[in-house]
């Protein structure tokens, strides 16, 4: 919806007042089920819009008033923020180069691992400014500690849908309430009365 929204030229802007409802996922089994199908969308919505974006980033303009027309950079920036990794993978490849970096003896590969070392360093102080930035309680920050077991859990989800070892079908999270005891003599009671 929101990059049919760019195509047409139609400006979002962040409301501060705004709430969005949503269910979590109480189990990991649900947490991984709603996780893959967002990795799957990801994908999905990359192989459609990239194209459509790219294409409308270069073409050449109609006549249309100029508060409906998106801007060339709005179309590339939204482009790029669908080809581009989630942070959780970002940060896996960072540790991976700093890991293989470790050894280095030749030059080259001691500037690899310093540009390494120093991309965890802005990625860390990215995270600890938005945090800061936005009133985070202590906990969030306690639960950071968590991060890297997630990144882990990430990456080996991502692979297996990348090498085809895992469905890539959509697969519907079970809803908090549907694990409850007494649902489904609840959902009788409503087909009864019809």
């Amino acid at each position: 919806m929101a990059l049919r929204l760019v195509l047409d030229g139609v400006v979002v802007r962040y409301r501060p007042d705004a709430i969005v409802r949503a269910e979590i996922p109480t189990s990991f089994e649900a947490s991984e089920t709603q996780h893959q199908r967002w990795e799957l969308g990801r994908a999905q919505v990359a192989r459609t819009f990239v194209p459509l974006l790219l294409r409308a980033a270069v073409r050449p303009r109609p006549r249309r008033p100029r508060e409906i027309e998106p801007r060339r950079s709005t179309l590339v920036d939204a482009a790029l923020d669908q080809v581009l990794p989630p942070l959780s993978l970002l940060v896996a490849a960072q540790g991976a180069l700093v890991v293989a970096g470790l050894p280095a003896r030749t030059r080259p590969a001691r500037a690899v691992r310093a540009a390494s070392i120093a991309s965890v360093a802005v990625t860390v102080a990215h995270v600890a400014v938005g945090l800061r930035r936005a009133g985070a309680p202590r906990w969030v920050y306690r639960s950071l500690l968590g991060a890297p077991r997630m990144v882990a859990w990430k990456l080996a989800l991502v692979v297996q849908m990348a090498t085809g070892s895992r469905s890539t079908s959509w697969t519907r999270t079970e809803r908090n309430a549907e694990g409850a005891p007494g649902r489904e003599a609840g959902a009788q009671r409503a087909q009864g009365s019809e």
